[in-house]
């Protein structure tokens, strides 16, 4: 998917590029590449979900979708979608942030939130709202994000890095 190949090459520029200067400890430096990293993911979301938001029918074409009928009602989820996936490149962002500051529990905790937490809230909106079921990993990674902001909040980390002097 296109998300994946933008999510990759940043992932990989922040690992890279911020793994030297996470080893030099120049925290401005690792904080330019972060903030440039996010910049392009940010941009590069917003034009993936504004294309979705404007043509959803060719999008669903692509994948298949036929019949008119299909076609109209694919529009919706197709969006709902997009917007998840935008949440999940931070999400999956934040955890390589997290890995290169030194906070290698916290950056588990958001490997394992992102594989646990969309079943249940499939299952909950599933069971109780299911017309809005293609909005459930919408509201997992919405979740997702409130319990990172929440753990690192109580845990009083601060992305700033750690030196030996």
């Amino acid at each position: 998917m296109i998300y994946n190949l933008f999510l990759a090459g940043v992932e990989r520029t922040i690992q890279s590029l911020g793994s030297i200067e996470v080893g030099r400890g120049d925290n401005e430096a690792f904080r330019l590449i972060l903030r440039k990293s996010s910049r392009f993911i940010t941009v590069s979301m917003l034009i993936i979900c504004i294309l979705v938001w404007i043509f959803p029918e060719p999008i669903a074409r692509a994948f298949g979708a036929d019949s008119e009928a299909t076609i109209s009602e694919t529009a919706s989820a197709l969006r709902a979608f997009a917007l998840s996936l935008a949440l999940w490149c931070y999400i999956d962002m934040i955890m390589v942030v997290y890995k290169l500051y030194d906070y290698h529990k916290m950056s588990l905790f958001i490997s394992l939130i992102i594989s646990l937490m969309v079943i249940p809230v499939l299952w909950i909106v599933a069971h109780y709202a299911p017309s809005l079921l293609w909005y459930s990993y919408l509201i997992a990674y919405a979740i997702e994000l409130l319990l990172i902001f929440l753990v690192h909040r109580i845990g009083h980390l601060k992305f700033e890095l750690k030196t030996d002097e």
